[in-house]
């Protein structure tokens, strides 16, 4: 199963194994969506699952966005909206089935694995805000 992170509603869930109990992660995390060359500004999205052996993320929504578009997506902790991490993404399927929960399958582009590593040792509480250099 290997990291899968769900967050609903502003409380993250880690899960590394279907046999051992889901880690709470100690911080709200949520997520800001920009549609490159769409729209100027960011959506905001409370609810997500975060599968990082695949490379994807499953952003639930009722107005999903649509298929093949190219995303900019930031990782932050509210309010004051600390930046956790950015990533280039691209929709590559949209849930439609009413026995799930709708919303938008997203896989990360680019070189993205150094970023993820970084935001999943804040996740994991192996680093924190105050260790970033400036």
């Amino acid at each position: 199963m290997g990291n899968i992170f769900v967050d609903k509603g502003g409380e993250i869930y880690k899960f590394v194994s279907e046999n051992d109990r889901p880690v709470h992660v100690r911080f709200p995390v949520k997520l800001a969506v920009k549609i490159e060359e769409e729209f100027p500004e960011f959506f905001y999205y409370s609810d997500f699952v975060l599968n990082l052996n695949k490379g994807e993320v499953f952003i639930i929504t009722d107005s999903p966005i649509s298929e093949g578009s190219a995303l900019i997506m930031h990782f932050y902790i509210p309010p004051e909206e600390k930046l956790l991490g950015e990533f280039n993404g691209k929709v590559t399927g949209i849930n439609h089935d009413n026995n799930y929960p709708q919303g938008v399958f997203v896989e990360f582009t680019g070189s993205f694995r150094n970023d993820m590593t970084i935001f999943t040792d804040y996740l994991d509480e192996k680093k924190h805000l105050i260790d970033i250099e400036i």
